[in-house]
């Protein structure tokens, strides 16, 4: 990697709330083990050379400030982490899989837990609920529904109590190319059963994408027995690509002694000002073919009532700031990093 542009590739990461947190967290993970160096010089050297071509090809090497966090800087490391053929990929050279790099596993076997994964109801109804069910689901009699669920039918599901459903044959829960987040379930069990559910829920395990009040949400409950037959690891920075509201090291030292765990962020706590903002353990895995569960049991959720993430408090400066601060302010934060690179 040429000096001059990993130099200035870091200050426009320092310059955005999302740099900073994605940063804060590749040092994190290094410190605690979970992300190997040559790992994280792999990452940037690919995501700097994929970042730099599409500056010069889309923009001529006129980037606009306002295109440059969102579009560019972490849609280039998403495009990095989570696929295979992108244009500006190196199409000549194997990329190294990024995924799944912490393979601690747990010291009890995980195969006798079960497990949640939150995801957004109406694509789960899209992409993943069996066509026979979908049909009682939408009250029609059509051979096939290839629509986007309507509102209507996102309510009439979320309205059905915890079923159990048949999935689509060929499909997989968890997007291909990417990971399964997880959360066991006797974590959560009990805010599952709560009412305003979906608000609850989405806040325990950070998901702050998760942020339109008409939005319903679906915890897919999943084997320990199935998530086992897959690889799954402790997340790292990797695995989660942008998420703005990822923190690799836990707050409070009996979590970060599970070692192969992951904690996600407490959205509410976060907001309130709460020290530790620790929300639920988490591990991630590869996405499950649908052949390997016979039927599905999922708990639906009323959509959610309560914004996140837009306030001072609680936006993306706001917990970046607080990452930051935990490094020992930006300067630091640029030294480690470019000491490693």
């Amino acid at each position: 990697m040429d000096r001059v542009s990993v130099d200035r590739f870091v200050d426009r990461l320092l310059h955005h709330p999302r740099g900073r947190i994605i940063l804060c967290n590749i040092i994190d993970g290094l410190d605690d083990g979970v992300l190997d160096e040559q790992i994280v010089r792999q990452l940037f050297d690919w995501w700097l050379t994929l970042f730099l071509d599409r500056v010069t090809g889309v923009y001529g090497g006129r980037l606009p400030k306002v295109r440059e966090e969102k579009d560019e800087l972490t849609d280039s490391l998403d495009l990095v982490l989570f696929e295979r053929q992108a244009p500006g990929l190196r199409p000549n050279d194997n990329k190294p899989d990024f995924l799944l790099v912490c393979m601690r596993k747990p010291g009890n076997p995980t195969v006798r837990t079960e497990f949640v994964n939150v995801t957004q109801a109406s694509g789960f109804i899209y992409h993943l609920l069996h066509e026979s069910e979908r049909r009682t689901l939408a009250g029609t009699g059509r051979l096939a529904i290839t629509n986007y669920p309507s509102e209507e039918e996102v309510l009439a599901f979320v309205s059905s109590g915890s079923p159990m459903v048949r999935l689509k044959p060929d499909s997989t829960v968890g997007r291909l190319g990417r990971v399964l987040w997880l959360t066991p379930l006797n974590q959560i069990e009990s805010d599952l059963a709560r009412g305003g559910a979906a608000t609850v829920v989405r806040d325990r395990v950070g998901l702050i994408q998760y942020n339109n009040p008409r939005e319903s949400l679906v915890a897919l409950h999943l084997p320990g027995n199935v998530t086992e037959q897959m690889r799954n690891a402790c997340p790292t920075a990797a695995d989660a690509g942008s998420h703005a509201r990822f923190k690799t090291r836990a707050d409070t030292a009996a979590m970060r002694r599970r070692r192969a765990w992951g904690y996600t962020v407490d959205l509410k706590c976060f907001a309130g000002g709460r020290r530790n903002i620790d929300g639920l353990p988490e591990r991630v895995c590869q996405p499950i073919p649908s052949g390997h569960l016979a039927k599905l049991r999922v708990t639906p959720l009323r959509p959610v009532t309560v914004i996140r993430g837009n306030t001072p408090e609680d936006n993306h400066e706001a917990f970046a700031n607080r990452l930051t601060r935990q490094h020992g302010g930006e300067d630091n934060l640029r030294t480690r990093i470019l000491d490693l690179l």
